[in-house]
């Protein structure tokens, strides 16, 4: 079966139910997180050049290069395991999407945990010991991850609507945290000197933290 067959079929049996919005509420929640702000802040200022260099050689050419390029070209189900097999064969195209895969089950258990951690923090007047239970954050981790699969075994219809309403609860703290910061500097000044060197120290970030780098 060939490149147009699949894509005939895949067409036929797959609706099309994600619109412009909604992948602007994906990107937006995919990119942009609380969780890499006290990361991003133990570089200081030089980690406002990391992301503009992260934006300028990863995002723009991975968006509207790869992803438009590949998306338009190859636009049945698979999204990188096509792009992958149709480019280089069904071997490389297995790794590709098997080391997709693999990536999300790192990534995911610590996006769980820090939601978890968050909502420590959010009731931490009430239970103060909470953030410190290996049961309160397998418990919630789980409980978190079987409503993301349950709401996508429904179908991708239904489970957008969970992705679109965190996104714009995300948009919305983080339009009031700026806004309040905005604010407080306005009046009070800033709680912080900038006195760190606005060119980031390669080797410093790297032993200070692995993963402070926006990429």
């Amino acid at each position: 079966m060939d490149l147009r067959e699949i894509h005939a079929t895949t067409m036929a049996n797959l609706p099309r139910v994600f619109g412009l919005r909604d992948v602007i509420l994906l990107y937006s929640i995919a990119i942009v997180s609380l969780q890499w702000l006290p990361t991003a802040a133990q570089i200081g200022p030089a980690s406002l050049v990391l992301w503009g260099l992260t934006l300028l050689v990863f995002f723009v050419p991975s968006g509207l290069v790869v992803v438009m390029e590949l998306s338009s070209r190859y636009d049945c189900e698979g999204g990188l395991y096509v792009w992958v097999k149709q480019g280089f064969g069904d071997i490389h195209g297995f790794i590709g999407g098997w080391s997709y895969v693999i990536a999300n089950l790192v990534f995911f258990p610590t996006v769980l945990l820090f939601i978890a951690g968050t909502a420590c923090v959010a009731v931490g007047d009430i239970w103060p010991g909470l953030k410190d239970s290996h049961v309160f954050n397998l418990c919630f981790s789980l409980a978190i991850l079987w409503l993301v699969v349950g709401a996508n075994i429904i179908g991708l219809r239904q489970a957008k609507r969970l992705t679109n309403g965190c996104a714009v609860v995300m948009v919305l703290v983080l339009v009031v945290l700026i806004v309040c910061a905005v604010a407080c500097a306005l009046r009070f000044g800033s709680a912080t000197t900038f006195s760190g060197h606005w060119w980031p120290n390669l080797i410093l970030s790297t032993q200070r933290s692995p993963s402070s780098f926006p990429l």
